[in-house]
């Protein structure tokens, strides 16, 4: 984990908590280790944090995937690290793209 951050909203309503693995690259796709999200995924959870990959690539904005229980429920779907560890569970790496439907920009996912 590179920065944990955490967010509180007025009231004390919503509390979050965030683990950020970071990451840049000056290509459209990045190569990370299954091993290295699992890692980051029991550590942070373990800590009672959120845990999310930042990547950014070749100078665009930074993209976001995130392992949070409401993505799931709101969405009725899998979280994103479900889908990228079961997507590359053959392979040793996780192949992170640039133009990946499930990378949130981080503005939109950290503005809320």
């Amino acid at each position: 984990m590179d920065i944990l951050a955490w967010k509180e909203k007025y009231w004390g309503v919503e509390k979050k908590r965030f683990a950020i693995q970071v990451k840049a690259t000056r290509e459209s796709e990045l190569s990370i280790e299954n091993k290295e999200v699992e890692a980051l995924r029991r550590a942070a959870k373990s800590a009672g944090f959120e845990p999310v990959l930042a990547v950014r690539f070749s100078g665009e904005r930074w993209r976001v995937w995130l392992d949070s229980e409401d993505i799931a429920l709101l969405n009725l779907e899998e979280t994103d690290f479900e889908y990228l560890l079961n997507k590359f569970k053959n392979r040793p790496n996780i192949l992170l793209q640039l133009n990946d439907d499930r990378a949130k920009l981080l503005e939109e996912v950290f503005a809320k």
